[in-house]
């Protein structure tokens, strides 16, 4: 068996005497830039402009496993909130690579620029247009008969 030697990788102390954590630990202010959870939060908010009061998209965030996980659902306010989930994404705790689930596919993306194509064509899909579509004809029905 082979040993390996550890190094710290900054200048910060590694840790106090009362404790195995740096100090610091939960105080890092690195991220990245925008993490694919908040690209689909994006086109959740440009549908429900778009939408208005008919439509609302929102992302639902959960776990499997060792996965992160956001679900991507439409809902009709007029539809007491029946909701359609148009879409899976997840990955792991680092956000590339990822994976949607649209349409009983497995659809890969290794980084932010295949992340956002491929979201854009999802989002114009014969199966998302459908989608959109009907709801939002649902959700006329039910606000004409309302008033």
């Amino acid at each position: 068996m082979s040993t390996t030697t550890l190094t710290p990788t900054t200048s910060r102390p590694l840790a106090d005497k009362t404790g195995f954590w740096p100090e610091d630990i939960l105080t890092q202010t690195e991220r990245a830039a925008e993490t694919p959870a908040d690209l689909l939060h994006s086109a959740a908010r440009d549908l429900n402009q778009r939408s208005g009061e008919l439509l609302q998209a929102r992302i639902e965030e959960g776990s499997w496993g060792e996965h992160l996980v956001f679900d991507f659902v439409l809902t009709s306010p007029a539809l007491d909130g029946y909701s359609y989930r148009l879409f899976k994404l997840r990955h792991k705790l680092s956000s590339y690579p990822a994976e949607f689930i649209f349409d009983s596919r497995v659809l890969k993306v290794r980084n932010r620029e295949e992340l956002e194509k491929r979201l854009r064509l999802i989002l114009s899909d014969p199966t998302t247009r459908r989608a959109v579509s009907e709801l939002a004809q649902y959700g006329r029905e039910r606000l004409a008969k309302a008033a």
